[in-house]
């Protein structure tokens, strides 16, 4: 789902101009709320109306296309009639600016949810895998450009062209030799299963909010479809203790059918790709932000390498 994105223009200052301008509301008050490490999200309150305001930060190049995503994203989950997400109000394409339905809550880290919430979030999850096919279908009918799920050969390919980035730059040799070892190692045992695709949320573990009884999802941009139904990611960012991360798979065993065995090993399988993945991608980010954008901020090394040792430590246990 990717079209070409022109560099936002919206800032705090001219945020209330331009939605006025759009027609999207006839007044409102507006206030930064926090960001993320690629958007900026700008609260909107009209009469008895809240949305948020998304935008790409101008440096988050490499995020051009992800509101883009999220636009279609919840406009399909809309038609679905799904009610744990919130609404797509209006995309602006050139200035790539999403306009969504503000999720009033507490959000909630995926480490601090109780025993309910956990199995509201698991169904919700298990609901949105289940879309995959409607997915596509509506992708087609609409001429939508979707992403096709990422399979082993193409993750591997993807890895070792960034590593060879690195190789010729000479840069970040300990991180591009700890990710040949694995690759040379364990790619063989752990290649997840291609048969069955799931509309992955991409990103859930800090993205719930909670109001009452009532939990939701937000932020959709990286949502996609995958190979796998999304509990590695859980796994590998959610700092969940094994008994939560055994309790995730039972519950979601339970909702899908699926064997629990096999799919804790297809997650720990897939969590292990996700550790290798997020190594290379963190000093390819890094290296892009000094070549490309001129970003002098340095890596902290120590930071990745202390991330390097959790990830061996961890790694051997994973079976």
């Amino acid at each position: 789902m990717t079209i070409k994105q022109k560099k936002n223009t919206l800032t705090n200052k001219n945020i209330k101009k331009y939605l006025i301008a759009k027609k999207i509301v006839e007044k409102c008050s507006v206030r930064q709320l926090n960001s993320g490490l690629s958007n900026r999200n700008f609260l909107v309150i009209s009469e008895k109306n809240r949305y948020n305001a998304r935008t790409n930060k101008k440096r988050c190049t490499e995020f051009k296309n992800s509101l883009h995503n999220e636009s279609v994203i919840l406009t399909f989950l809309g038609k679905e009639k799904i009610t744990f997400s919130p609404r797509s109000i209006y995309y602006d394409s050139a200035k790539n600016i999403h306009v969504v339905q503000y999720v009033k809550g507490r959000q909630i880290y995926m480490k601090g949810l109780g025993d309910t919430n956990i199995k509201k979030v698991l169904k919700h999850l298990y609901i949105i895998n289940s879309l995959a096919f409607d997915l596509k279908k509506y992708c087609e009918k609409n001429k939508i450009r979707y992403a096709k799920p990422v399979g082993n050969k193409k993750l591997l390919n993807s890895i070792k062209k960034k590593l060879k980035y690195l190789e010729n730059e000479r840069m970040y040799n300990f991180a591009v030799k700890w990710a040949t070892k694995k690759i040379e190692e364990d790619w063989e045992n752990i290649k997840v299963q291609q048969k069955e695709i799931f509309l992955n949320h991409g990103d859930p573990v800090s993205n719930v909010i909670a109001n009452g009884k009532q939990v939701s999802l937000i932020d959709w941009e990286h949502a996609g479809l995958s190979y796998d139904p999304g509990l590695a990611n859980i796994f590998l960012h959610g700092e969940l203790n094994n008994q939560k991360k055994k309790r995730m798979v039972t519950i979601y065993a339970k909702l899908s059918g699926n064997n629990y065995e096999k799919l804790l090993s297809d997650t720990l399988k897939r969590q292990k790709q996700l550790m290798i993945e997020n190594i290379v991608d963190i000093c390819e980010d890094h290296l892009k932000d000094r070549r490309l954008r001129k970003d002098k901020r340095k890596l902290d090394v120590a930071l990745l390498k202390g991330r390097i040792k959790y990830y061996d430590r961890i790694f051997d246990l994973l079976t």
